[in-house]
């Protein structure tokens, strides 16, 4: 087997540009071949780069609801951003940190959300 020395994506045999990154393959003399890439490996870099804006823009809407400066929505629209970061993290280097206290923070949002409709139903319930 022989891997891309940029990406770490499997070739054939035969390849003379990575079929993912571009990258040109050396001939054959200089092939580094591994029994398979890994992250931590010297003949793989990864492709993951950049910052995870989804993951900041949820963690900031979560941060904006719970707060009680934003609305439900609000809440909602973070949770759903910090879900959908999570799903595509292993494409960043940076800011996957916020995702999990993003997801957290969205759902105690919402959870406040419901106690707080609950007890003004309740309430109204009682006055009336």
């Amino acid at each position: 087997m022989k891997y891309c020395t940029k990406c770490g994506r499997e070739l054939p045999d035969d390849a003379k540009f990575c079929p993912r990154c571009g990258n040109p393959i050396p001939d054959d003399q200089n092939v580094v071949y591994v029994t398979s890439p890994t992250p931590n490996s010297s003949t793989y870099s990864g492709s993951a780069s950049g910052r995870n804006g989804l993951a900041l823009a949820g963690f900031i809407c979560t941060l904006v609801s719970i707060v009680g400066i934003g609305s439900i929505l609000v809440a909602i629209v973070g949770l759903v951003l910090c879900l959908v970061a999570r799903n595509k993290k292993d494409q960043y280097l940076e800011w996957n940190a916020f995702i999990k206290p993003g997801i957290i923070l969205g759902i105690i949002s919402i959870c406040l959300f419901v106690i707080e409709l609950i007890i003004a139903i309740v309430l109204i319930v009682t006055l009336v």
